[in-house]
């Protein structure tokens, strides 16, 4: 060692823990043992006498030949077992081999030019309405007040969002360089920038719990109107995506007034293999037991028996065929 410092520096004493005894590693305090003795002493603490004892009480218990006992060891292990028994019947919808549920931008991405033969759409499941939004102070109100700002962009981890991105800034005639692009690699994370101040806008679907935290957060948020004029510059991009009707209420979070709001459906889809029947008593049911598939998710609220029959590049089930047939649902086409 040379330098003005190496003299100082070989008087200066090691750093406390550093060798000499079982506890001397890089980093770690000279006072090491004297942390463990106070550990140690925390844990034998909680441990109670009464607590193994109550424990093994229970356990001899649900175990005896008692009257009842089938309903007590119920009630005991119900708290254990239900979120493990939900999580398999959630991982179960998730992998189910025969149906499936995705946008129709996925799906046409994913099967363009025919890659998945065998894949066959039942219906229009619901509209996905969307929107950028903006804070409710900031004087931006439609997709042309976005030149300039920093607006969310990229989507690497769903890429199908940066096509309607690109879309919904084509309305107005702008393109990424008229922006300031701010990578992201989802919509939450958009979201969460736009919190932070990070960003000037979002990009969600409404009904989504996100929007509705991002607008409790920063005092309230507005989705940005989106001109019919400009559908033909989006549809370049996107020609399934369409405007629909939107008005202030609980689920348009955002919405000011009367709007069209940038829209495209989510689709169930299914295997060519699978039988007719099956996918005709599958949408008779949906049909039938809407009230309680809207108790479970508020945008179901959006599925129609007689628009879930749409004009799409993936062919349809023959079983989805001849409900509509049977039932007289016409073909669809985008608007």
């Amino acid at each position: 060692m040379s330098g003005p410092g190496a003299a100082g520096a070989a008087r200066r004493p090691p750093p406390r823990g550093m060798g000499g005894g079982p506890f001397g590693g890089p980093g770690l305090p000279a006072e090491k043992p004297k942390n463990l003795k106070a550990s140690f002493r925390r844990l034998v603490g909680t441990l109670r006498p009464e607590v193994p004892r109550i424990a093994l009480v229970i356990a001899l218990a649900v175990n005896l030949p008692l009257r009842g006992i089938n309903a007590i060891r119920t009630v005991y292990y119900m708290p254990s077992i239900t979120p493990q028994v939900a999580s398999i019947i959630l991982w179960l919808w998730i992998f189910n081999p025969e149906f499936g549920l995705a946008n129709a931008l996925e799906v046409s991405v994913v099967n363009e030019n025919n890659r998945l033969p065998d894949l066959r759409l039942i219906g229009v499941l619901h509209p996905l309405p969307t929107a950028y939004f903006v804070r409710k102070e900031s004087a931006m109100r439609s997709m042309a007040d976005l030149k300039g700002r920093k607006v969310v962009w990229g989507f690497s981890a769903q890429r199908t969002i940066d096509i309607v991105a690109r879309g919904l800034l084509a309305t107005v005639g702008l393109t990424d360089k008229d922006i300031t692009p701010v990578l992201v690699p989802n919509v939450v994370r958009g979201a969460d920038d736009f919190i932070a101040g990070a960003v000037d806008t979002f990009y969600f679907a409404f009904g989504a719990p996100k929007v509705r935290e991002v607008d409790a957060s920063v005092g309230g948020i507005r989705a940005l109107e989106v001109p019919e004029s400009g559908m033909a510059e989006a549809r370049k991009y996107y020609p399934d995506g369409y405007l629909a009707p939107a008005t202030p209420s609980p689920f348009y979070v955002g919405v000011e007034k009367p709007m069209g709001v940038y829209t495209w459906d989510n689709l169930i889809f299914t295997h060519a293999k699978v039988k007719d029947e099956v996918v005709y008593k599958m949408i008779e049911t949906m049909v039938k037991n809407k009230d309680d598939m809207v108790a479970v998710q508020p945008a179901l609220r959006g599925f129609r028996p007689e628009v879930m029959y749409k004009k799409f590049s993936t062919a349809y089930h023959p079983g989805a065929l001849r409900y509509f047939a049977d039932n007289n649902i016409q073909m669809k086409t985008a608007p």
